[in-house]
């Protein structure tokens, strides 16, 4: 996500850009809880370093569960929906894992379930 920071910086140099922390270690957890980390990390960086005036528009870009806490973080944001623009997610299981046919990714992710005891993966 750093290079698409950078990519979006080069071509648009005016663009306040949040390239989000808040779930950078707990990305084990609730996908809901996720989300209202990511709004709260959001609400604060707009608060903080530009008035909601300067706003014009609003874009978010999320990879993998990325995508899904941005999803859950947009209704904690509906104060500024009339901004919001653009929601791009890059190979986001927006379905789950429940249709996947691959038998050695059914058994990664099984091992990833039971070994890590991951919240998101269930």
């Amino acid at each position: 996500m750093r290079l698409f920071k950078n990519q979006i910086s080069l071509q648009h140099p005016d663009a306040v850009i949040l390239l989000s922390q808040s779930n950078e270690d707990e990305t084990e957890g609730d996908i809901m809880e996720m989300g209202e980390r990511l709004a709260t990390e959001v609400k604060q960086y707009i608060l903080s370093f530009c008035p909601i005036s300067c706003i014009s528009k609003m874009s978010f870009i999320g990879h993998s569960i990325g995508g899904l806490i941005i999803r859950a973080a947009l209704p904690h944001l509906a104060e500024f929906a009339p901004k919001f623009f653009t929601y791009i997610s890059l190979g986001s299981p927006h379905l789950g894992y429940m249709y996947n046919t691959n038998k050695l990714f059914d058994a990664g992710l099984w091992i990833l379930k039971k070994w890590r005891n991951s919240r998101c993966l269930t």
